[in-house]
């Protein structure tokens, strides 16, 4: 007798399990032992497939990469033209249909993507590297361009990251996501063409001159309590898995046993710093927001303040990032911003912009905030001070929110 049983894939199948457990925890912090239960094998089968857990890493890597770069080869898009012609919206809609589909129809991809350079920088090239060893055509005139092509490529990604982050969160907690996926990538496609299309008000120059003034931030170390010190420095020093209960203890001057009469342990220590932190912020854009007459004033002192903000505490972002990979409720830290500053703003957002795009206020400012934040995460600290040499990037976002990436300047 015959029998016709399918081979059993168990490499493919370890991936597939690796990248949906990427997804569930939001990093590439899972364990071998987890993939094994997934895939119904022991732990030391693994290891006839891959020698270690970074083996699978750098194996997840090509696979991503390799999917990824399908999606633009043999094809003569804009970015691929010499001489280099002007995206039309045809096109650029089909480009943006294509990357939000491939991460909606693979689980786990884009929380791969967004963990694979932080966690392991060293094992690869470039994005666009990596496309180019792939066969897809990139001209050097489209590469040439640097910051210009830059900030509009980045608006893109990070909105995309986004929006799709809060519907995998909302189908995560089993709420409803409102509208379809054509829907949904629709309204994407359109927002970052267009941006919000409010025309309604022209910041002039002396205008924003003033908002820019409105927007200085000066911190006084005085107001800061002797653990949130103690953290700055151990975390600038040793980074945020250097920060522990002894090297705590020892900057504040308590015994071990005295610090847990404080905190319970070093994830509610961090959490709590981060709390303090995420209510600094909020409090300082409510107080600079009072006096805003519409909505570009709005937009733009949030991200002028914001980026005042972490341009003085950068390392506010990876503690973001270790609270969000450990899986902690940020809506019960208050991460999306004071309930004062929501309310007051509720009108002027609904009245402006309405439901054309954002199902909350909080939906509208947590873009705003992540267009802002996420450049310190993706360029580091050093990089970004140089770009900012170059360009004031609070403006270039701003205009990038409000007229999308269809514009002539480049």
């Amino acid at each position: 007798m015959i029998c016709n049983c399918k081979k059993r894939d168990t490499k493919q199948e370890i991936l597939k399990e690796s990248f949906l457990l990427c997804g569930e925890s939001k990093s590439s912090n899972f364990s071998l032992s987890e993939v094994a239960d997934r895939v119904g094998i022991s732990k030391t089968a693994i290891f006839r497939h891959f020698k270690n857990k970074d083996a699978l890493i750098v194996e997840m890597r090509h696979v991503f990469l390799d999917k990824f770069a399908e999606l633009f080869k043999g094809e003569n898009f804009f970015f691929s033209q010499i001489p280099l012609k002007k995206c039309e919206f045809k096109e650029f809609s089909l480009i943006v249909d294509r990357v939000l589909s491939f991460y909606m129809t693979n689980p786990g991809y884009l929380d791969f993507f967004l963990s694979m350079d932080t966690m392991h920088a060293g094992i690869g090239k470039s994005l666009v590297s990596a496309m180019k060893d792939r066969g897809v055509s990139i001209s050097d005139e489209f590469i040439a361009k640097g910051h210009q092509i830059f900030f509009k490529a980045y608006f893109c990604a990070e909105s995309i990251v986004y929006f799709l982050t809060r519907r995998n969160f909302a189908k995560l907690e089993k709420n409803p996501v409102g509208i379809s996926d054509e829907e949904f990538k629709q309204k994407v496609i359109n927002l970052l063409w267009n941006g919000i299309g409010n025309e309604s008000f022209i910041l002039s120059d002396k205008r924003k001159k003033e908002l820019d003034e409105l927007s200085k931030i000066e911190l006084q170390d005085e107001n800061e309590s002797k653990f949130f010190k103690a953290f700055a420095e151990i975390f600038s020093e040793y980074g945020i898995e250097g920060v522990t209960v002894e090297r705590i203890s020892e900057k504040v001057n308590l015994a071990k046993s005295s610090l847990y009469s404080y905190f319970d342990n070093k994830d509610q220590f961090i959490l709590e710093m981060f709390v303090q932190e995420v209510s600094t912020i909020s409090n300082l854009i409510f107080e600079k927001t009072e006096c805003v007459e519409n909505i570009d004033e709005l937009i733009y002192t949030v991200l002028r303040t914001e980026k005042n903000y972490l341009e003085l505490k950068p390392f506010v972002l990876m503690i973001h990032s270790w609270v969000t990979q450990n899986k902690f409720d940020l809506d019960k830290t208050h991460v999306l911003g004071n309930a004062k500053f929501i309310e007051n703003t509720r009108e002027k957002i609904q009245k402006q912009i309405g439901e054309k795009y954002f199902d909350t206020v909080s939906s509208f400012f947590g873009w705003i905030s992540s267009l802002s934040g996420a450049l310190t995460i993706y360029l580091g600290t050093q990089k970004l001070q140089e770009l900012s040499k170059k360009e004031d990037y609070a403006d270039v976002i701003f205009n990038l929110v409000k007229g999308g990436v269809n514009t002539e300047k480049e």
